[in-house]
C-alpha cells in the first residue's frame, strides 16, 4: 500500500478530463434528462468524474482507488483507460451511524473529505460529518480490511467521532 502521485503525464490527462466536464454538462443538459432502466446505475454511481474532495490514491495489487464526497463516502477504481469507476460506499444507504444525527442534526448521510489511512492490517478512513452554513459538525472514524467492494470480506466498522465542534464553538 502506498501513496501515488500523478505523473506528468498523468497531469496532463487530468487537465484533459477536467476541461471535458464542461462539454459533458452541455452535453448531458442537450439530451435531456435519463430515466432511470435496469442497465442505468444509481444515481450516486452516475458522473464518477464528478468528485470533490478526493482523498489519497491508494495502489494495491495494481489497482488504485480513491474515496470522496458524497453520500455515505464514494470509492472509486481507476479503469486501464485513466477512467475512473463509482464501485461503491462505506455507508449504505440508511446504514448510517446513530450518533451522525445526535451530533449534526440534519446531516442525511452526505459525508465529506474522506482521508484513508492503511496501518496495521487495516484501513482508517476519517471523513467530515456536518450540515453546510453550520459549524455543529464532527470528525469520525471507520476501519476495515478492504477497500474493494466486491471483496468477501468488505465490511466497515464504525469507530465513533474522534472530533466534535459544538455551536458555541
Amino acid at each position: 500500500h502506498r501513496a501515488v502521485f500523478p505523473s506528468s503525464a498523468g497531469m496532463n490527462a487530468l487537465r484533459l478530463f477536467l476541461c471535458r466536464i464542461p462539454l459533458v454538462v452541455f452535453c448531458a443538459a442537450a439530451a435531456g434528462a435519463q430515466e432511470a432502466t435496469p442497465t442505468t446505475p444509481p444515481p450516486w454511481m452516475r458522473d464518477a468524474e464528478k468528485v470533490h474532495d478526493p482523498s489519497t490514491i491508494i495502489a494495491k495489487d495494481g489497482i488504485n482507488r480513491v474515496l470522496c464526497t458524497g453520500l455515505g463516502i464514494s470509492v472509486l477504481r481507476e479503469q486501464k483507460d485513466g477512467r475512473w469507476l463509482r464501485e461503491g460506499r462505506i455507508f449504505p444507504e440508511g446504514g448510517f451511524p446513530k450518533w451522525h444525527e445526535e451530533l449534526v442534526p440534519g446531516n442525511r448521510g452526505y459525508l465529506w473529505a474522506p482521508d484513508v489511512h492503511f496501518t496495521g492490517g487495516k484501513y482508517l478512513v476519517y471523513y467530515s460529518v456536518s450540515t453546510f452554513g453550520s459549524n455543529r459538525s464532527a470528525i469520525g472514524l471507520v476501519s476495515g480490511v478492504t477497500l474493494d467492494p466486491a471483496s468477501g470480506e468488505w465490511a466497515w466498522k464504525d469507530e465513533g467521532p474522534v472530533l466534535v465542534s459544538e455551536k458555541s464553538d
